[in-house]
């Protein structure tokens, strides 16, 4: 669990800090750190009630709450002024319709790959590519 959940916080760092992380994906993103910062201090609480305790462990998942509510506060507040998301409807300087409809197409993408996140981020990723590509052309 801790292994999992440590490789979740440090894609998710990296990818704001290359500025990587789609805007689309950014509630996907929250949740999902959400739902790391609940199971670690759920459990984190468990094993410090444990008669036979690991202190390792303990404090790695210590240290690994702290980042998931900095991460936590990050995506849910974004930045001092500054975009730390990939917003391609800005950069693609969408008109309201069109942002509408990916909102759309997106959103119904989400329902289908439900069980499959890492599917789902990267077919975001491709179709943001693919608009990219197909506007500069």
């Amino acid at each position: 669990m801790v292994d999992s959940s440590e490789r979740l916080l440090a894609k998710t760092e990296q990818e704001l800090r290359d500025r990587k992380l789609e805007n689309a994906l950014r509630e996907d993103k929250d949740f999902q750190v959400q739902k790391v910062l609940e199971d670690l201090a759920k459990r984190l609480a468990k094993s410090q009630r444990a008669k036979k305790k690991d202190g390792g462990v303990i404090r790695r998942a210590t240290r690994l709450v702290r980042r998931a509510r900095k991460l936590h506060q990050v995506l849910r507040a974004g930045s001092n002024g500054h975009s730390l998301f990939v917003d391609i409807g800005q950069d693609l300087a969408m008109d309201e319709k069109t942002k509408k409809v990916y909102e759309v197409v997106i959103s119904v993408l989400r329902e289908e790959f439900a069980r499959e996140k890492d599917r789902f981020e990267a077919l975001v990723h491709k179709i943001n590519e693919a608009l990219r590509k197909a506007v500069s052309c």
